[in-house]
């Protein structure tokens, strides 16, 4: 029957790595080779039959920009993408995020975070309380917000707008997309069953190093173009906790999400006042690059943003080392599986994950032994 095979990682990504993925299973060292993309990360009945429908229009949005912009490009090439497109990626993004397999605890344990973060700030909007909701039908509820919204922008006009939906879609609308590719170095990305992984800074807690450089550094600049914004930086920063968020979108390329703190390294950006530090363990800040924009008209102090404003996008090349840590990365985040083409794409980077932790006595998160016996 039509949509009862629910996939929570999209075929329309699964099929940019190969015809047959080969999935191996964390928790029970299971190891499946050369599987059809229908069959995985998909459950039966995952979810209600208009979700899945609505699922499909937004796909279909993204496939056109994912075909025609983000993949056709070469490696060092530019993209073009304008502000319409750039919501249905992120908005896409999002839904990659949102729409996962993830377990009940975990669910709980993240609205409780972010709970935690809006109580020490002024609610937005008056949230829309459904007496008996689920943790279940919220996340639902959630799915259906991001789906149904006029854009990411305005995502709290929608009347079942929650306070957790609409702090993720603000970090994304302050994050600003890269495109990196690892085509070069003939090393390929991995498909992981939570949707999104991050970069958490090189310890922590540094996002309160971050806060606290812009703080001072909007308090000893004269300037008040950059005090505005040293403190916009600053308001970001409230929700942005990670260095950048990634995304898969096939075997050599991926989209990434970059915290606007970054923007203080950017050349092009000339900020007065630098941070000491780099916060990423990737130090080529190539990737770090914020793409080039044609300058907006301003009335009465504030820009005015259009549909068609225009937004490039270099593709940029990584380095083999820092494919491997941002494999790394996934490999560390993973809920039950793992995906890839084959085992030589995914050889290096798991066989640099175990020597990673070994090297400095950490335990890993997750066990790779029975993959590292198969790879040998």
């Amino acid at each position: 029957m039509p949509y009862e095979n629910n996939h929570y990682v999209p075929q329309l990504i699964l099929r940019r790595f190969s015809n047959k993925i080969s999935t191996y299973n964390i928790k029970t060292s299971e190891y499946h080779p050369e599987q059809k993309t229908e069959d995985v990360f998909s459950e039966y009945k995952f979810y209600p039959e208009e979700i899945e429908k609505e699922f499909i229009q937004i796909e279909s949005r993204f496939a056109n920009i994912l075909n025609q912009k983000l993949l056709k490009a070469e490696c060092r090439g530019e993209v073009e993408i304008n502000r319409k497109e750039l919501d249905i990626i992120k908005r896409f993004l999002l839904l990659e995020q949102m729409r996962v397999s993830v377990s009940e605890s975990k669910y709980i344990q993240g609205e409780k975070t972010l709970s935690s973060i809006l109580n020490h700030s002024e609610r937005p909007f008056p949230e829309k309380v459904i007496e008996g909701e689920t943790t279940h039908d919220r996340w639902l509820r959630n799915i259906k917000v991001i789906i149904e919204c006029k854009d990411l922008l305005h995502i709290q006009s929608h009347e079942l707008c929650t306070y957790e939906v609409y702090r993720w879609a603000q970090i994304y609308n302050h994050g600003y997309m890269a495109i990196w590719d690892s085509s070069f170095v003939h090393t390929s990305f991995i498909i992981t069953d939570i949707g999104m992984t991050s970069e958490r800074e090189k310890g922590a807690p540094f996002f309160y190093e971050k806060q606290q450089f812009l703080i001072e550094a909007h308090e000893r600049t004269s300037n008040p173009i950059f005090k505005q914004k040293y403190l916009e930086l600053y308001n970001t920063q409230r929700n942005f906790h990670e260095n950048f968020y990634m995304f898969s979108i096939s075997k050599n390329r991926m989209l990434v999400l970059i915290n606007p703190f970054f923007r203080l390294y950017c050349k092009k950006e000339k900020y007065p006042i630098l941070p000491p530090t780099w916060p990423s363990r990737i130090n080529d800040r190539r990737l770090f690059e914020k793409n080039d924009a044609d300058d907006l008209p301003y009335f009465h102090g504030k820009a005015i943003i259009n549909s068609k404003d225009t937004f490039r996008y270099k593709v940029q090349s990584m380095k083999r080392e820092d494919v491997i840590w941002v494999n790394m990365l996934m490999l560390d985040r993973i809920d039950k599986f793992l995906g890839f083409g084959s085992l030589e794409d995914v050889s290096e980077s798991v066989l640099s994950y175990v020597e990673w932790h070994k090297e400095r006595n950490i335990p890993p998160r997750n066990d790779y032994t029975a993959l590292v016996k198969l790879l040998k």
